[in-house]
């Protein structure tokens, strides 16, 4: 079930032919230990923290660029006006 999905990884212990029920249990459990170490470890991982943190960012920015040009509209409007008739 777990073995399709993109953050486990094939770190399994083998087991030998000639085990006990018991000692098949324990490497069980060991596997599946490993397979939720490995689950638990891609969640709690803050790499990605500082990627969405710059889009926030530049959100921001984009957000400000607009008020700012929304407010000025009419202004740089007449500028660019007056640039366009002298040429």
């Amino acid at each position: 079930m777990w073995d399709n999905l993109p953050f486990t990884k094939k770190r399994t212990t083998s087991i030998p032919e000639k085990t006990t029920e018991v000692s098949k249990k324990i490497v069980s459990a060991i596997n599946l230990k490993m397979r939720l170490k490995n689950m638990l470890s891609t969640f709690t991982d803050s790499r990605g923290a500082t990627l969405i943190e710059i889009a926030l960012y530049v959100a921001l920015v984009v957000i400000v660029c607009i008020g700012v040009i929304t407010a000025l509209g009419d202004k740089l409007q007449g500028v660019f006006d007056t640039i366009v008739s002298s040429l």
